[in-house]
């Protein structure tokens, strides 16, 4: 990230992982247990954050304290909306140490089932990021971006992307910021464990890109030759 309101250029990376939850019932054909499957996805995230010292990974499926649920009421966890289960978001404010530039990052995970859970989780997460942008942005460092990463459970064409995407003070789907030349891997997100209809369900937004260049964005690999599943994302 190079941020041109303050001095120095500060490399991110930023990654969105649903790591599938850990089964305690039957699992799905050719699903590993986590126990196969943790050291593989250990490795592979090893892989991509050596080196990368402001690296934050958006993780799906796994418990973290800093919590908020996606519904109407904030302050009590509950489901709405037709939501099968509660559905979080994970909300972080970061400052450098050296140069004191401040971003925030949010990691969510929408309803898999209710259509109307995910548009209005969408419209929620917005007003969210939106707030916090404020909240954090200083004289020293105006607009401080907030990015989003997570497993939407939706594609680019429907609603949920539409909400948070939509001009004029919407977010930025950070792939298209890329240039296509410097996107690597595949294009599908959501592989499942080799069943039908893989698709697009995971995305990585920004909030005021200006002042950042963006210079990489892949969609890493799940499976390889041992034929282990590292998860169905």
């Amino acid at each position: 990230m190079d941020n041109k309101t303050v001095k120095d250029t500060i490399p991110l990376r930023i990654i969105t992982l649903n790591v599938r939850y850990a089964v305690k019932r039957t699992l799905l054909p050719n699903e590993e247990p986590w126990d196969v499957r943790c050291p593989r996805l250990a490795a592979q995230l090893r892989i991509h954050t050596f080196g990368q010292t402001n690296t934050f990974v958006c993780i799906q499926e796994a418990q973290h304290q800093q919590l908020f649920d996606l519904h109407s009421e904030l302050e009590v966890p509950s489901s709405a909306w037709g939501a099968t289960i509660n559905r979080i978001v994970t909300i972080g404010l970061f400052r450098h140490k050296v140069s004191c530039t401040k971003v925030v990052v949010m990691s969510t995970h929408l309803d898999h089932r209710s259509a109307e859970a995910r548009s209005e989780s969408a419209k929620l997460l917005l007003r969210l990021a939106r707030q916090w942008q404020t909240e954090a942005s200083t004289d020293n460092q105006a607009a401080v971006p907030v990015f989003l990463g997570g497993d939407f459970n939706s594609g680019p064409a429907e609603e949920p992307h539409r909400l948070l995407t939509a001009e004029p003070d919407g977010m930025s789907d950070l792939k298209n910021l890329v240039p296509k030349s410097h996107r690597y891997g595949n294009t599908v997100t959501y592989t499942t464990f080799g069943e039908a209809e893989p698709t697009i369900i995971d995305h990585l937004f920004v909030l005021n890109p200006t002042g950042i260049e963006f210079h990489n964005f892949g969609v890493l690999s799940n499976r390889f030759d041992d034929g282990v599943y590292y998860s169905d994302h």
